[in-house]
C-alpha cells in the first residue's frame, strides 16, 4: 500500500475514499488531558463521599400552629435583581446590613443601597463580574452581627471570620479559614452570634467540604459540623461541641448563659450551656421540624424565628429522607448524576417560617405557597415588618407582620 493509501480509509457503502482522524492531533491530546482531569477529581471526590445511615421520624402535618397560610405571599420585594443572595440580614431602624453572594457586605437605608465594601483586596475581586467569576478567591458573607458600635461581624463560608468597618470601608479577618482548631481546619465559618464585645460563638458546618461543595455534606449526613467560642482580641478558640449535623443558625438566648445552633441535616436544633447548673451540657430544643433549619434569630417578642429553606411535607414523596438508610444508594446515586443536578431538585418552590419560644414550643408558621419566596435562610423583624433573606435571592422580602 502506497503513502496516500495509508492516509486513507474506504467507505464500502459509497467507494468513495475517506480521510482517515488523526487521534494524535494536539486538539485530541488536550480533551483526552481534561477529561482525565476531571475524572480524577470526581472520583476523588466520591472516595471522599462516606455517607451514613440516618432516620428522621414522619414530618409533621400541616395543623395547627403549622397550618397553611398565604402570610408571606404578601410580601413586597426591595431591591429587586439589584442584590444577590442576601443569606443574613441585620436589621436596625430604616438600615438594613447583608452581605452577598458576590463578596461584599452592603448597608441599606430605606431601599437603597447607600454603601457597599468588598471583603477582598485581590485585584481579580474589583467588580461584581469578576467577583462572581473568582468567588473562591473574594468571599461569601454568611451570618452578619453586630460586635459593637462601629463594628459588624460575618461568618464568611470561604474566608473565615471577618470583622467590618462599613463605615470607613475597612475589614479584617480575625480567624482565617483553614487554620486548625484543636487538630481540624476551620472549613465554612456558617453563623454566629456575639456573647460579648471580645467573644463570638460561631458555627463550623462541616469539617470536611468547603463551601463550594457543601451539599456532600448533606448528601452524607456525617456529623462533621461544631460549635466553637472565640475571643477576638487573643484570637483563642475552644470547641464547645461537636458531632453536629451541618451546624447552621447560632442564636445566644437572652440571658446570653446558653445559645442555640440548627442541625440542618437532622431538622432539629441543639442548645449548649456556657453557664448555671448545665454548664457544659448539650440538649435538644426543638426537633423533627416541618423543614431543614437554617439561620435562628430572637424576634421582638422574645421568641426565636427559624427559617427552614427546605421543607419536609408528609404529603409528598421525600427522596432524601427515602433514601436515609441506604447510604449505599446514595453513594451510586452520586456517581451516575452530577451535583448540580441533585441541588437544584433539592430546592422547594415554598417559604417556611417558624416562631418558636424559649422552650421550644411551635407558636406561629409563616407560608410562602405561590413560589416567588422560596429558600429563605433567615427571618428577622422590626416592631412593623418580617424581613425574609435568601442564599440565592435577588430580593430582600418585607411583609407587615399579621395582627
Amino acid at each position: 500500500m502506497n503513502e496516500k493509501n495509508k492516509q486513507n480509509v474506504k467507505n464500502d457503502k459509497t467507494g468513495k475514499i475517506k480521510p482517515s482522524r488523526n487521534f494524535c492531533s494536539p486538539k485530541n491530546i488536550l480533551l483526552s488531558f481534561v477529561v482525565l482531569l476531571i475524572s480524577l477529581v470526581i472520583s476523588q471526590q466520591f472516595s471522599k463521599f462516606e455517607p451514613y445511615a440516618y432516620s428522621l421520624p414522619p414530618a409533621p402535618k400541616f395543623g395547627g400552629p403549622l397550618a397553611v397560610n398565604h402570610i408571606l405571599d404578601n410580601s413586597e420585594f426591595l431591591l429587586k435583581d439589584q442584590i444577590l443572595g442576601p443569606e443574613s440580614l441585620l436589621i436596625e431602624g430604616d438600615t438594613i446590613y447583608t452581605g452577598t453572594e458576590d463578596g461584599t457586605i452592603v448597608k441599606i437605608v430605606n431601599g437603597k443601597i447607600v454603601k457597599t465594601i468588598v471583603l477582598s483586596n485581590d485585584k481579580r475581586c474589583k467588580s461584581k463580574e469578576d467577583r462572581l467569576k473568582n468567588g473562591k478567591l473574594c468571599g461569601r458573607p454568611l451570618g452578619l452581627r453586630r460586635l459593637n458600635k462601629e463594628e459588624l461581624i460575618t461568618a464568611d463560608g470561604i474566608q473565615g471570620i471577618v470583622k467590618v468597618n462599613i463605615e470607613k470601608e475597612t475589614f479584617e479577618i480575625v480567624l482565617p479559614q483553614g487554620i486548625l482548631i484543636e487538630g481540624k481546619a476551620l472549613t465554612l465559618a456558617d453563623d454566629l452570634d456575639v456573647v460579648d464585645e471580645n467573644t463570638v460563638v460561631f458555627s463550623d458546618a462541616t469539617t470536611k467540604w468547603k463551601e463550594e461543595d457543601a451539599m456532600y455534606d448533606f448528601l452524607e449526613n456525617a456529623p462533621n459540623g461544631r460549635a466553637i467560642l472565640l475571643n477576638i482580641k487573643t484570637k483563642e478558640t475552644k470547641v464547645l461541641f461537636d458531632k453536629l449535623f451541618f451546624a447552621n443558625g447560632v442564636q445566644m438566648f437572652p440571658d446570653r448563659k446558653s445559645f442555640l445552633v440548627a442541625e440542618t441535616s437532622m431538622a432539629r436544633v441543639t442548645r449548649y450551656y456556657l453557664e448555671g447548673p448545665k454548664k457544659d451540657q448539650r440538649e435538644i430544643f426543638v426537633e423533627n421540624l416541618p423543614g431543614l433549619p437554617d439561620n435562628i434569630r430572637l424576634n421582638s417578642h422574645g421568641n426565636f424565628y427559624i427559617a427552614l429553606p427546605s421543607i419536609r411535607d408528609p404529603e409528598k414523596f421525600d427522596l432524601k429522607e427515602f433514601l436515609a438508610p441506604y447510604p449505599w444508594v446514595r453513594r451510586i446515586m452520586m456517581q451516575l448524576i452530577p451535583i448540580s443536578v441533585i441541588e437544584k431538585a433539592g430546592i422547594s418552590k415554598y417559604g417556611l417560617v417558624i416562631e418558636v419560644d424559649q422552650n421550644g414550643k411551635i407558636l406561629n408558621s409563616f407560608h410562602a405557597t405561590n413560589g416567588d419566596i422560596n429558600f429563605n435562610t433567615q427571618a428577622s423583624d422590626d416592631e412593623n415588618y418580617i424581613y425574609l433573606g435568601g442564599l440565592r435571592s435577588t430580593f430582600i422580602a418585607r411583609v407587615q407582620k399579621p395582627k
